[in-house]
Order: structure tokens, then C-alpha cells, then sequence
């Protein structure tokens, strides 16, 4: 997963009464992996129409309605993605991220060459590793692309890095845990 560090810079902290321009907001949602729709319907989405920009955060059950007056968040609202209607009020929402591998413009050129070895090491097409590079650079994640995470974001932490030092892990079924590893070790080979 990523850095907390990381996490924190692509997570936008929003609230009501609070100034910021809306054009700022959809590049940061856009920066940190969202995906710009007509209607949001699904996490990790989100849509503009005016003063008014609609918000699936990952996290969230019920997608959000950030109502801008001129630069102002005038309201935030959950609402239910199937019928649009607004549900309840908000004081504050996050953003975060809506998937794991947070990579913009300067990590794709900062990495380029190691993924570029990578696919040589593996024997890929060069048109191909290109083409994804471009996409990459355009800011277009495809689906997959989480296997190159430990080359273009090389400062990932593990999930447990994210708890604190004193917390009690308890493992429900280490058997099932154990076939799934040794599963997981096999399809990678």
C-alpha cells in the first residue's frame, strides 16, 4: 500500500465554509485517481455540473454533494446514487484516494526506465510498454496496473504498517490462511 505519508498528500480534506476554488478540487480528485463520470454511481467516481461536484469516496457508503458558492463549500450532503436525492447534511468529508497505486506525472517519468527494463526482462512488446507509459503519463491507471506498484511507487508499507505498535492481531482460520499463501506462491511462479 502506499506511504502514509502519500496517503495523506492525495487525501483532500473538505468542509462547509470552506474556501476553495472548485477547478482546484477536481485536479486534485483527478491527481489522486478518481475518475471524472457524467453520474456517479460508484466508489472512487466523481461528477461536476456547475457549482456542484459529486463525490463517491472509497470509503464512504453514500456518495456526496459538494455545493460551491463562488469559492465557498456551501453544503455537503450525502445523497443515494440510484435516485440522486439528497440524504443527510455534512460538516466535513475525505477524499481519499480510491485505489491503492498513486502514481502522477513526475513518478511515471521518474520510473519509466525501470519499468521499460522490466518489460525487457519479461519480453513485452516495446509498442505496448510505450502505449502504457503514454496512457500512464495522460493519467489513465489500467486495469492491472497494481502489478507494476512496487516499480512505480518503490516506498510502498505494508497494511500493517498503518497500526499502531501495540495492536493485538488475531488470525480467525491459519490453515485457510496458509493454503491461500501457498496458492498465491504457486500462481506466481
Amino acid at each position: 500500500v502506499p506511504t502514509r505519508k502519500r496517503l495523506r498528500a492525495h487525501t483532500t480534506e473538505l468542509q462547509v465554509g470552506q474556501t476553495l476554488d472548485r477547478d482546484v478540487l477536481i485536479e486534485k480528485l483527478a491527481t489522486a485517481g478518481y475518475s471524472r463520470v457524467a453520474i456517479v454511481e460508484d466508489p472512487g467516481e466523481f461528477a461536476v455540473r456547475g457549482g456542484i461536484v459529486d463525490l463517491f469516496s472509497p470509503h464512504l457508503e453514500l456518495p456526496c454533494r459538494i455545493e460551491f458558492f463562488d469559492d465557498e463549500i456551501e453544503s455537503i450532503r450525502d445523497f443515494d446514487a440510484a435516485s440522486q436525492r439528497s440524504q443527510e447534511k455534512r460538516d466535513r468529508v475525505a477524499a481519499a484516494p480510491p485505489q491503492e497505486l498513486l502514481v502522477d506525472r513526475e513518478q511515471v517519468v521518474a520510473r519509466a526506465d525501470a519499468v521499460r527494463a522490466l518489460a525487457i526482462e519479461q519480453e513485452n512488446d516495446d509498442r505496448e510498454i510505450e502505449e502504457l507509459l503514454d496512457a500512464m503519463l495522460r493519467g489513465s491507471l489500467p486495469p492491472g496496473i497494481e502489478a507494476l506498484g512496487p516499480v512505480l511507487q518503490p516506498e510502498q508499507e505494508s497494511v500493517l504498517d498503518y497500526l499502531p505498535d501495540d495492536t493485538l492481531i488475531l488470525i480467525d482460520d491459519p490453515t485457510a490462511g496458509k493454503q491461500r499463501l501457498e496458492k498465491y506462491f504457486d500462481e506466481a511462479e
